[in-house]
């Protein structure tokens, strides 16, 4: 296996992940790439597809889908949970217990997790999109596949929570443990996961009682951003934190970082409360201006922590001293990159880490200034969608791009991507679909022609794009798992 290893980061080690043999007494489960094949999957033939043919039709004023809301959201679940999900869920139960020295207490929860995760999803996503006024199917069939699908993902989720949860709670790390510094972070991390399951699953049970396959339009919305605020930013930020040290020599985190990772919740958790659409019809003009105050806390919050990552603007210094002998390659002799603690073999997924967190501060800034432009008085001339494409299309998809594409290679036991290369392709198709995706959707429609073409075009491909980019992903993979070309550890 490759570890991550705080001490021997600390002992300034030579810059290369840790290999470590696998010790049966230890019993760590292996990786299970299944996770990353149907997250693959889900996304290039469901999520992402349905999103390239609904903002094709868009662009180009074609028609759209009668039950346009109820294809939005399928887009959307699939993507929060198929595609950025199960990434998470693969990554995590492998890298989790390696970081906090605690083996899973039930490895054989996994498959199950994985198999009622995406059959779930599967069976509620055809379900919702052939809707109940198929003439294949009954209406009572059609409600039942979308009530049990979301029944079995809910299941699922629970089941990979409560494993990971059952595995570190009776585990006391030690207080300078590597998991410390992020705890707050994957705390929320499992209360996010929790919470977008079972609103999403009530939510589609309510759905199928009034014989309908459109959830609730503002209860679906607050989960959406729920899970966005309690698991998503959580888990992407603590896994930048315990890897960017070694990957592109960032500094260790603050020993307060784990009092910001509270306040971070509590900023979160109030914004949450006071959004729900129950709240906010009963407070009314009040409880929305208090939902502003809290966005514009959750923003500058998420700031600073980016800002504390020093990931542009190095204000500490590396844990490598800048005279640490640096080791080169055993085969080659040729030295890392400068900067970096690899050889090149990965490609240049640094592009995709810095393009992320460049997105991430985007859609903060945009959705703070459309805040203070609304107090103004003044036009606001975009609205919540391109801030939270800029999040989950920019920072979210960008992330897992360049991380598994540094990562995962190491968790399959291999020393190198198959395809360095294109990694950089990788990065031009991702980054050229959220500007598309994002700037097309930023102010009016342009008066110009030209302008007004330009801004159809990027949105019309900016689908194909993201498409393009997750393809690359998939054959980098697939290649450096099952190749010849990529040398086993």
């Amino acid at each position: 296996m490759w570890a991550i290893g705080h001490e021997r980061i600390m002992r300034h080690a030579p810059l290369r992940p840790v290999v470590t043999p696998m010790n049966e007494t230890v019993r760590y489960r292996e990786l299970d790439v299944g996770f990353f094949w149907a997250a693959l999957a889900l996304a290039t033939l469901g999520g992402f597809a349905l999103g390239a043919v609904l903002v094709w039709s868009m662009a180009w004023g074609q028609n759209l889908p009668v039950d346009l809301v109820v294809w939005i959201q399928v887009h959307g679940h699939l993507q929060l949970v198929g595609w950025a999900g199960l990434f998470i869920m693969g990554v995590s139960l492998f890298f989790l217990p390696r970081l906090a020295a605690t083996p899973l207490t039930r490895p054989g929860w996994v498959s199950p997790v994985l198999g009622l995760t995406v059959g779930g999803l599967l069976l509620e996503a055809l379900a919702r999109l052939v809707g109940p006024r198929s003439s294949v199917l009954s209406a009572g069939v059609v409600l039942g596949f979308q009530a049990l699908g979301a029944g079995l993902t809910t299941l699922g989720i629970l089941g990979y929570v409560f494993v990971l949860v059952e595995t570190f709670w009776p585990k006391r790390r030690k207080r300078d443990g590597a998991i410390r510094p992020v705890e707050p972070f994957l705390a929320l991390l499992f209360i996010g996961w929790g919470t977008y399951a079972i609103a999403h699953a009530l939510l589609a049970l309510a759905a199928t009682r009034g014989r309908t396959t459109l959830l609730s339009i503002a209860w679906h919305r607050w989960a959406v951003e729920a899970f966005m605020g309690l698991a998503l930013f959580p888990v992407a930020y603590a896994f930048s934190v315990r890897t960017f040290p070694l990957y592109i020599q960032t500094p260790l985190p603050r020993p307060g970082l784990w009092r910001w990772g509270l306040g971070y919740a509590g900023v979160t958790a109030a914004g949450l409360l006071t959004s729900m659409p129950v709240v906010i019809e009963r407070l009314g003009t009040p409880g929305l201006l208090l939902t502003e105050v809290l966005r514009l806390a959750w923003d500058g919050t998420v700031l600073w922590l980016v800002w504390d990552l020093n990931l542009f603007v190095r204000t500490r210094p590396s844990w490598l001293p800048p005279d640490a002998p640096l080791s080169p390659h055993p085969r080659t002799g040729q030295p890392p990159r400068r900067g970096y603690s690899d050889y090149g073999e990965f490609g240049r997924f640094e592009w995709l880490l810095y393009s992320a967190y460049a997105w991430l501060t985007a859609a903060v800034v945009l959705d703070a200034v459309g805040i203070v432009l609304g107090w103004l008085s003044r036009r606001v001339p975009y609205g919540r969608d391109p801030v939270r494409h800029a999040f989950l299309l920019g920072f979210i998809t960008l992330l897992i791009l360049g991380m598994a594409q540094r990562m995962l290679p190491g968790f399959m036991h291999r020393k190198r991507l198959a395809h360095p290369s294109i990694v950089a392709w990788t990065a031009l198709l991702g980054n050229l679909s959220v500007l598309g995706r994002v700037g097309s959707l930023l102010g009016p429609v342009a008066p110009w022609p030209a302008v007004r073409t330009l801004q159809n075009v990027g949105l019309a491909l900016s689908g194909v794009l993201a498409i393009g980019a997750v393809l690359l992903l998939a054959w980098n993979l697939v290649a450096t798992r099952y190749g010849r070309s990529s040398e086993s550890l």
